[in-house]
C-alpha cells in the first residue's frame, strides 16, 4: 500500500515480482518505473478494499498498511503468480469471461487509451514501455481509425462538405430546379495559380 497515494491520486509502479512470487526485483527497463493518475471511483474501491483486507489479516497480525501488499496471499504476504493466475481464470468463468487472460487487460487499457485520442508519448509512458512500437503493434488497429478519423477532421476543416458549399432552393423557391453555389464561402479563397488571396466573383 506504500505506492498507492491517496492523497496526489497516484499509484506510483517501482518494482515487478518475481516469477516464484518471493522477491521484488528492478522492471525490465528505467521505463517501467511511473506514476499512473488513478480518479476518484478507482480510489474509493481501493479504500473499500483495503477495509476488507483488514478484516481478514488483522487477525492474523497483519496490518494493511505501507509494507502490506494490495493483493495478498491468505497469510497477508505476496500472492505466488500461479495462484493468482488460478483464481483470476476462476473469476473469469464464473463472470462469462472464459477466455480472457489476465494479461489481456493490458491490451485493453492500452487500446482505451488510444481510442480517446491520448498521444502515444502518453500512452506508452503510462504502460511502462520504452518505445511506442509495442503500443502501436497492440493497437494497430485503433492506431489507424484514430489516424482516419484525425485526416478526416482536418479535411472536414479545409474542404467544407458539398451541403455547406451549396444552397439548394427550398420547396417555396420555385424558379428554376437548379442549386446556386453561396459566393460568401469563397470570398479571400486562395488564387491556385499565384497563390495570393482574391475575392469571389
Amino acid at each position: 500500500w506504500q505506492y498507492v497515494d491517496f492523497e496526489s491520486r497516484f499509484l506510483r509502479v517501482s518494482h515487478s515480482l518475481s516469477a516464484d512470487g518471493r522477491e521484488l526485483k528492478e522492471p525490465k527497463s528505467a521505463a517501467g518505473k511511473r506514476a499512473i493518475p488513478i480518479d476518484g471511483p478507482l480510489l474509493e474501491r481501493l479504500r473499500e478494499w483495503r477495509g476488507v483486507q483488514g478484516r481478514y489479516l488483522v487477525p492474523l497480525g497483519v496490518m494493511p498498511d505501507g509494507g502490506c501488499p494490495v493483493v495478498t496471499s491468505s497469510e497477508g504476504g505476496t500472492i505466488h503468480p500461479e495462484n493468482y493466475g488460478r483464481w483470476w481464470r476462476a473469476w473469469a468463468d464464473e463472470n462469462g469471461y472464459p477466455t480472457l487472460s489476465f494479461h489481456q487487460l493490458r491490451h485493453t487499457y492500452a487500446t482505451m487509451l488510444v481510442a480517446q485520442g491520448t498521444d502515444l508519448v502518453t500512452a506508452k509512458g503510462l504502460m511502462g514501455h520504452s518505445d511506442a512500437s509495442m503500443l502501436t503493434n497492440v493497437c494497430a488497429h485503433q492506431v489507424d481509425e484514430n489516424r482516419i478519423q484525425a485526416a478526416r477532421g482536418i479535411q472536414g476543416e479545409l474542404f467544407p462538405s458539398i451541403d455547406s458549399v451549396i444552397e439548394f432552393p427550398s420547396e417555396s423557391q420555385k424558379e428554376g430546379c437548379g442549386a446556386r453555389f453561396v459566393p460568401d464561402l469563397y470570398q479571400n479563397a486562395p488564387d491556385t495559380k499565384t497563390g495570393h488571396m482574391q475575392n469571389a466573383m
